[in-house]
This record gives C-alpha cells, sequence and structure tokens, in this order.
C-alpha cells in the first residue's frame, strides 16, 4: 500500500521542522506532503525553511471575503487576516480538498494520513493505523453526534448549533440524507483513502459547520465506510482529555514521559506545541 503524510500547519518554524524529523524518522520513505495555512506574505520563507523535509508545501489560497464574513465567531470583530486564519483551522477538509485539487490528484497514493504540527506521534503510522481497512475513513473519536451534542458547543451554543443545522439541511435537501444517526469526530490524526479524496473534490460542499461534522457526514452520503482510529478512545474521559483533546490544553511534558515509558503507553498526543526535548528525541531520530 503507498502511504503518504500530509502535514498541516501555519507558523512555529522551529517546531513543524522538528515534527517533521520526528515523523520522517518514523516512516522512512514515506512521502511528507505539506499544507501551509499561515500568512502568505511568510509562504516564500517557510518554503525556503522546510524544503529538505517536505516533499511538496501547498500554500492554501486567500478565502473569498463572503465567506469569512458569513462564518458563525464568537468573536465578530476579528481582523480580516485572523478570521482567514480561522477559517482554515476550522475547516481541514476543505483546506485538505483544495490540497487534492491543485496536488493531490497528480500523486500516486492510496492512503494519505492527515497529520498537524502539534500533533505527536512516536509510532510508524504503518502500525497505528494497521487494523483500518485501506478503502475506509479512519477517523479520530468517531462516534454519534448524539453521545456528545448535549456537551458540545457546536451543536448546543448559538450561532454554532444554526450552521450546524444548516449543514444537515443542506444534507437533506441537496443528497437525500435522512440517517438518524450522523456521525462527528475529532480533526487530528484522521487517514483517507484516496477513493474518497476524488469523491469528495468533485461535488459541492458546503463551508456550514465544521470538519469533525462534514467529514463523517460526506463519508456517509458518499458511501464510504469508516473506523475508529483509536488515537484519542473517548471525549470526555478526563485521563484521556490529558493527552489528546482539541480544546488547545497543551499535554504536560510530564505526562507525556510517563507515557513513553510505560510498555503500551499512549504514543500519540495531541496538542503539543512545544519544541521536544533533546533527550526524547534522540530516542527516536
Amino acid at each position: 500500500m503507498k502511504r503518504i503524510i500530509l502535514f498541516r500547519f501555519h507558523s512555529n518554524v522551529a517546531v513543524c521542522r522538528q515534527r517533521l524529523q520526528l515523523l520522517a524518522a518514523l516512516n522512512p520513505g514515506v512521502p511528507i506532503y505539506g499544507i501551509y495555512g499561515g500568512d502568505r506574505r511568510e509562504y516564500p520563507r517557510i518554503q525556503r525553511a522546510l524544503r529538505k523535509q517536505l516533499t511538496h508545501c501547498f500554500c492554501i489560497p486567500a478565502i473569498p471575503r463572503p465567506a469569512l464574513m458569513r462564518m458563525p465567531l464568537r468573536d465578530m470583530h476579528l481582523h480580516a487576516d485572523d478570521r482567514d486564519g480561522y477559517w482554515k483551522w476550522s475547516h481541514g477538509d476543505l483546506t485538505m480538498r483544495m490540497w487534492y485539487r491543485a496536488v493531490g490528484k497528480n500523486v500516486p497514493f492510496d492512503v494519505a494520513y492527515l497529520t498537524e504540527w502539534d500533533l505527536l506521534f512516536f509510532q510508524p503510522i504503518e502500525q497505528l493505523y494497521r487494523h483500518v481497512r485501506r478503502d475506509c475513513l479512519g477517523l479520530t473519536g468517531l462516534q454519534p453526534v448524539k453521545v456528545v451534542g448535549i456537551r458540545w458547543a457546536v451543536t448546543t451554543c448559538e450561532p454554532l448549533r444554526s450552521d450546524y443545522e444548516a449543514l444537515m439541511r443542506y444534507a437533506r435537501e441537496r443528497h437525500g440524507y435522512h440517517r438518524q444517526d450522523p456521525l462527528c469526530c475529532f480533526g487530528p490524526g484522521c487517514c483517507f483513502p484516496k477513493t474518497f479524496l476524488e469523491a469528495f473534490s468533485r461535488i459541492h460542499v458546503p463551508d456550514s459547520s465544521i470538519d469533525e461534522v462534514r467529514i463523517p457526514l460526506f463519508a456517509q452520503i458518499l458511501g464510504f465506510r469508516m473506523q475508529g482510529t483509536r488515537l484519542c478512545p473517548t471525549w470526555y474521559d478526563m485521563d484521556d482529555f490529558k493527552l489528546f483533546n482539541t480544546n488547545q490544553v497543551n499535554v504536560p511534558l510530564d505526562a507525556l514521559r510517563r507515557e513513553l515509558a510505560t510498555p503500551g503507553g499512549r504514543r500519540v498526543f495531541h496538542p503539543f506545541t512545544q519544541r521536544l526535548p533533546q533527550d526524547i528525541l534522540s530516542l527516536y531520530c
């Protein structure tokens, strides 16, 4: 099976260089493609800085102003550049779709593994995802919306709830989606067969709601099967939360050290925004 890694990032070159060094050491021979969503004025510098680590680096184009202005935000006074970055961060599936249309369709691969600059792997992707069938999407934290909905801002707090309802209405009216079990997932660490990305690139996908809803929704619409990645067993267990969350709560370094020192301990962490200490990095690189 031909694997590739997609690496989402927007800044922090020194941290990204170290992450890419670790990914390459763990996955020799696997090409790494960058998806850059930061300040476009910085792109030439970023591209030069990471040219040895990345097979190719794609710069996400500017998002049209109408899309930025209709985006539901808690802070409606964000500067235009901040809105652009927020859109790209919230819509990882749509930026991956842009990458596929511009680059990926011409790249030979079977499965793409979506990683991020603050997602830490300490095990090869071939081992971590060995249970995921090559024709399935591997989605992190996959479960029904109804299980987490009562505690999830996306489905309970305005204006996010209305945006979620608009997406489901679109699915019903445009695609005849009437299933009673819509799913959700975490964004970090998912993997996608090329067959899905090809189908996903050919249909209209609205920017309503967020990628954690749209990805499993359109997998159902397009008839693709899904499996959990097992990178994060549960959404609301506090022990798991300390090691893997999407609430921007950084994983403590001491917790990371404990897991790595434990046989059978966790080998994937999110988010970790610091550079790794050299004593940890040297064990893998």
